[in-house]
């Protein structure tokens, strides 16, 4: 289920839709990075000699990854202060794993208006790519892009890295659509989405 041109960078949204004054109370001291994003701390390395693509899969969990099957919403903690969030993670399976030390991930939960018209697209506004049923009008709900390797080392199990415990807020909704975009220290770029339609 990888994305086509939908999932690029050409979407990315500031990262100051969530920062840590505004997650769920408490759920800061559980994410990965603290809810410090490293934005502006990533680097493309011009010596990289790493090739190939990036197989990435979207995934959650607090403490261990775990995959999202397509259909599958990210499990949603209600916060004392009526916020909700889940914590999202990420499994990427890179040629010459050993040689990756950091990575940038956008991830974006966008509601499907299964019905609507997208013209012109924007930003927050555009259509995505949902098989079975083609091009679908989104509009975007929330993203977060985070550095990863940066604050500490990524997380390696073998030949692929799993980064999880990373708070994102937002909502269920009925038609929805959850993508990641990834992107090494190399330049190389890997995608994925899940999503569910009534």
């Amino acid at each position: 289920m990888t994305m086509g041109s939908q999932g690029g960078w050409s979407f990315i949204l500031s990262s100051s839709l969530l920062l840590a004054c505004e997650a769920p109370a408490g759920a800061c001291d559980a994410d990965y990075l603290g809810c410090d994003d490293g934005i502006g701390s990533f680097r493309i390395d011009p010596d990289c000699t790493l090739t190939g693509s990036l197989a990435v899969q979207l995934g959650q969990g607090e403490a261990a990854y775990s995959p999202l099957p397509e259909g599958v919403f990210p499990t949603f903690h209600q916060g004392p202060q009526g916020g909700a969030h889940a914590f999202l993670g990420v499994r990427v399976e890179p040629p010459g794993a050993d040689g990756v030390t950091s990575m940038e991930a956008h991830f974006e939960l966008r509601s499907l208006d299964l019905q609507g018209a997208c013209s012109p697209p924007t930003a927050y506004r555009s259509p995505v790519d949902v098989p079975g049923r083609g091009p679908v009008c989104s509009s975007v709900q929330r993203a977060r892009t985070v550095v990863l390797g940066v604050r500490s080392p990524l997380r390696k199990d073998g030949t692929a890295i799993e980064q999880y415990g990373l708070v994102f807020r937002g909502y269920p909704v009925e038609a929805w659509w959850l993508g990641v975009t990834v992107r090494d220290q190399c330049g190389r770029v890997g995608t994925h989405a899940v999503w569910s339609t009534p």
